[in-house]
């Protein structure tokens, strides 16, 4: 396969008329100028495929269902926004809700013209019942390493990431995790900044969706928010719909979290499903207005697409276009230590690509050479 007239987005600079070479489903070539019998993207930008380490569901199905079939609908759907490659996200339910849901991953064949499932975030069960956002306050329970360990067993060995509330979890339990190597983040917490120095000395220096489901800024206990922002070697998650955080806080995060930034959807079954009532860790959610909400009304996810986290970022808040690749797709990758193979444009990496036009819609999803979307392209 090979690519023309387009604007490449690479780790630290913007080719604008570039062109690719992909061979055996690796890239192979970069450069500038025109190539023969090569498909012209003029107007087009290419980013590297983007990786979403935090989403639910889409077009009407949850990881949380416990079917192949949802699994493989999700990762299908979200090929029209660009998304090469995500985490299954699960929810705070029923040891034996999250258990038939783990399965299900744990036993999921990568199917070839879907996005690739790179393991599991286990959002929940152990958070602090004072931020429980959408998750269902009666089965968040205090971190088990036995328990845990039957998660990863029915898991088969995917799950790679969990948010949890350090600050009611045992020193215990955070080691055993740690031992592991398992990527722990700061999430549905209401750690004070005494208690974020000290998950830090635990390795913990990653927090889930910023901002949202947690203690928040005071000028006398910054709490989990300030102390995201405060260190430059922690990890955010942001969650940029407009809707969970603001334009302004986009901004502020922009600017002091460059190159730590994971850009995220959080999305439900309802991306992507007309609005109406939906259901989401157990819980009934309705979806309206371009929010999706609880019956009590507080935020449960999302209805973002990346492409759409893409835009706010570049267009709202003025994010350079490598910075933004970075946070679609760069950081997700190094954080998971796949960077050696995905993430970004570069010679030797496997051809995930993502092809916007100029108002970021999504006309083209390449994965490992193969055209997997295409929604329209002009030659």
């Amino acid at each position: 396969m090979r690519f023309d007239h387009a604007t490449l987005i690479l780790p630290d600079r913007v080719i604008e008329n570039g062109h690719l070479i992909i061979e055996a489903g690796k890239i192979v070539s970069i450069g500038e100028g025109p190539l023969d019998e090569a498909v012209s993207l003029e107007g087009k930008m290419v980013f590297p495929g983007f990786i979403d380490m935090h989403i639910h569901g889409a077009d009407g199905a949850d990881f949380m269902d416990g079917e192949a079939d949802a699994i493989g609908t999700i990762l299908h759907a979200v090929l029209q926004e660009g998304t090469t490659a995500v985490l299954a996200t699960t929810m705070t339910e029923s040891i034996p809700n999250i258990e038939r849901a783990l399965s299900a991953i744990g036993q999921y064949t990568q199917a070839p013209s879907c996005a690739h499932l790179l393991g599991v975030h286990l959002e929940g069960p152990f958070l602090n019942q004072k931020h429980p956002g959408a998750q269902d306050i009666k089965h968040i329970i205090p971190g088990d390493a036995t328990l845990f360990n039957a998660f990863q067993a029915k898991a088969q060995g995917k799950i790679k990431l969990v948010t949890l509330a350090p600050e009611v979890q045992s020193p215990n339990f955070l080691e055993a995790l740690n031992k592991q190597g398992i990527l722990l983040s700061m999430g549905h917490s209401d750690a004070t900044h005494a208690q974020v120095v000290e998950a830090r000395t635990q390795g913990i220096k990653r927090v889930t969706h910023c901002y949202n489901a947690m203690r928040g800024m005071h000028h006398r206990d910054i709490g989990l928010v300030g102390s995201a922002l405060l260190y430059d070697d922690m990890d955010i998650e942001l969650i940029a719909d407009l809707h969970h955080v603001s334009a302004p806080a986009l901004q502020l995060a922009a600017k002091l979290k460059k190159g730590r930034m994971q850009l995220i959807t959080d999305s439900v079954s309802a991306k992507y499903g007309p609005e109406g009532t939906y259901q989401l860790g157990g819980q009934t959610i309705e979806y309206s207005g371009g929010t999706v909400r609880t019956q009590s009304g507080a935020l449960a996810g999302s209805v973002l697409r990346m492409s759409e986290a893409a835009r706010h970022m570049h267009e709202t808040v003025k994010m350079a276009l490598p910075d933004l690749a970075h946070a679609l797709s760069g950081r997700a990758a190094e954080t998971l230590g796949l960077d050696a193979e995905r993430g970004k444009i570069a010679v030797g990496l496997q051809a995930d690509l993502t092809i916007l036009d100029a108002s970021f819609n999504v006309v083209m999803t390449v994965i490992g050479g193969r055209i997997v979307y295409h929604k329209e392209i002009s030659s």
